[in-house]
């Protein structure tokens, strides 16, 4: 059985496709990074200080579109560690800057 809001956004993916409606994937050739461990929510905070991080505004397997450091990108609050942790999407000629970004911020 898929969990509701996973057969939610697979309902919705099905439907734009059948559109020919890809306006859902904004990034292309998208660079992943992970911050993943108990003090993601802190660093992350650092690098785009508009997100509300707490639980309540963004809940597990939940995602929006943010800039973060300075870049567009698309953040998904997701775990395959069993932490915190977060997964920002950027196109992939700014991956260099979030990474950077990232080390300085903690």
């Amino acid at each position: 059985m898929v969990p509701v809001r996973r057969r939610a956004a697979h309902i919705a993916v099905a439907r734009a496709r059948k559109q020919r409606d890809y306006r859902f994937n904004s990034i292309r050739h998208p660079e992943s990074d992970a911050l993943a461990g108990p003090h993601a929510r802190d660093v992350l905070a650092q690098l785009v200080p508009a997100l509300a991080l707490d639980n309540e505004s963004f809940p597990f397997m939940s995602a929006c579109d943010a800039r973060v450091a300075g870049i567009n990108a698309r953040v998904f609050r997701i775990s395959f560690t069993g932490e915190l942790s977060y997964e920002i999407n950027v196109p992939w000629h700014d991956a260099n800057h979030l990474w950077e970004s990232a080390m300085a911020a903690g």
